[in-house]
């Protein structure tokens, strides 16, 4: 519950943020506010070895924060790094008239670092500046699925409405803060309405109090997304997409995923020893997860048609010698087509026209393409083939000067996909618009794009450690994959542009 160091201002025109001893964030002044909302996600923390005692952060949301003003309500996460390495999370809320935030239990939410959170501070009735109003606070834990709410009176000004990542005070001392990454900050809202960021105008940076060296910091917003990362660089801003996990039961392990304009997903996903076909359509029905058949090590759904048919392959190791079948997976049964394809191929992707394109399994590896009517062709010049669209137009890789490169192919023109800073691109997937979807690697870390109009963009899931997208569809939504944190390995993800918000 901290103090800005510049006076807040409703005509701030200022070319660098404002500045405060504990706050770094966002938070709108100037109108009557009664309600916000937002997310984000709980950092990891450990402890900073420059100070021996408890370091102690918050993230949260609230209203009524103005310099002058004592009024705030907030709701929000508590992050606490021990010398002796320990680490403690909690959701809380509370006013800035108590004494002490009140500590919500962990039995109710179950916080942990890399978890999901969404949060809500209303004012349903009574909505006069200084008047007892009736007040709904609200914390869900979208990753476990708990929820809770708590309602109370209370007199709010009404003044500001904030977004903060926050050093806290232990014993009645400001706490140095901990080391952390970033947070993200999604999904925020105020009165109803996409917050609607302005860094210059909005922002705040958390400052040493001594030597005013910024040790938090805002980055520019994307509607109503935002980062605050450590130090006095400015973090990269979030994605302009919105995100959902691909619910496939406990965390996906797919090679290839891939979407259709019906949105249904396909992929695959770990159940015990073995990998299981993954089939999600994405309006909340239940996932699909098939095996080939009893004997079957892997089945690997690769890609779909607009009818929603699956092509795919599977790894059967036993008897040996190990084989390869390729299959496409319809109205619930599968058909192996290997007698077409061949008993090489591992089929990745195909089109509405029945065209499916895939890689061998035999050293050294290359591409191959099956077109109906004219049989399978060898692709020798190409180490790999990722996509094809119902153009014909196909995404593969080839060798080139000691490193691998990318390509669109259309009738045999190749153009290199390459993303800006980047030492390597995968390209992944392509839709008829020849919208290519991928990942990238540079020297300061590793993400998805999408390459749209010759203009490239990165897509990255907020909540992962790093992301990779793999197939897009022609309405412009994509799938892709992501490392959770913690060590729960990998699962699928959907992007896509939100609606215009009134």
């Amino acid at each position: 519950m901290g103090r800005v160091l510049r006076p807040y201002s409703r005509d701030w025109k200022g070319p660098v943020p404002r500045q405060t001893i504990n706050w770094a964030g966002y938070s709108k002044i100037g109108k009557r506010f009664t309600s916000v909302s937002g997310g984000w996600q709980v950092p990891s923390i450990t402890h900073n070895p420059k100070t021996p005692s408890v370091q102690s952060c918050s993230c949260w949301i609230g209203i009524g924060g103005n310099e002058d003003d004592p009024t705030l309500i907030q709701v929000g996460t508590e992050q606490v790094a021990s010398p002796d390495n320990s680490k403690f999370y909690a959701a809380w809320y509370g006013t800035l008239q108590m004494s002490y935030r009140v500590l919500i239990p962990q039995n109710v939410l179950g916080i942990d670092e890399g978890d999901s959170i969404w949060a809500s501070v209303s004012c349903p009735s009574n909505s006069l500046p200084f008047t007892t109003q009736t007040w709904v606070l609200k914390i869900v834990n979208v990753t476990k699925g708990f929820e809770w709410s708590h309602s109370l009176n209370y007199t709010s000004s009404l003044a500001t409405a904030d977004w903060m990542f926050e050093a806290n005070k232990v014993d009645d001392v400001l706490s140095a803060l901990p080391k952390f990454k970033e947070v993200v900050f999604d999904r925020s809202k105020v009165n109803g309405q996409n917050a609607g960021f302005v860094r210059a105008s909005d922002g705040i940076e958390l400052i040493d109090t001594e030597s005013k060296i910024v040790l938090a910091n805002p980055s520019n917003a994307s509607g109503g997304n935002f980062r605050v990362g450590p130090g006095g660089s400015l973090p990269a801003s979030p994605s302009n997409y919105l995100f959902k996990m691909i619910d496939g039961g406990d965390y996906s392990c797919a090679r290839e995923s891939k979407i259709n304009d019906k949105v249904v997903v396909v992929g695959a996903n770990w159940r015990g020893d073995r990998i299981l076909g993954l089939r999600v359509e994405v309006d909340d029905r239940p996932a699909v997860l098939k095996p080939y058949s009893v004997d079957a090590r892997e089945t690997q759904f690769c890609g779909i048609n607009a009818a929603g048919d699956v092509i795919g392959y599977a790894v059967i190791p036993f008897p040996l010698p190990m084989r390869i079948v390729p299959f496409i997976y319809k109205d619930d049964n599968f058909s192996d087509i290997s007698n077409v394809v061949g008993l090489d191929m591992a089929p990745v992707s195909w089109n509405d026209g029945g065209v499916i394109v895939g890689n061998t399994m035999s050293y050294p590896g290359y591409a191959c393409i099956y077109r109906p009517g004219s049989g399978l062709e060898y692709l020798p010049q190409y180490s790999s083939i990722r996509d094809i669209n119902n153009n014909g137009v196909f995404i593969a890789s080839k060798a080139l000067d000691q490193r691998v490169i990318s390509l669109k192919v259309v009738n045999g023109v190749e153009t290199e996909i390459n993303f800006p800073g980047a030492t390597r691109t995968l390209a992944w997937g392509i839709n008829d618009l020849e919208d290519i979807v991928g990942g990238y690697y540079a020297d300061g870390g590793s993400g998805g794009f999408l390459l749209k109009n010759g203009v490239y963009e990165p897509v990255d899931y907020p909540y992962g450690e790093t992301s990779f997208v793999q197939g897009i569809n022609n309405l412009g939504q994509m799938v892709g994959l992501t490392n959770v944190p913690m060590g729960k390995g990998t699962t699928v993800f959907l992007a896509f542009k939100p609606q215009r918000e009134n």
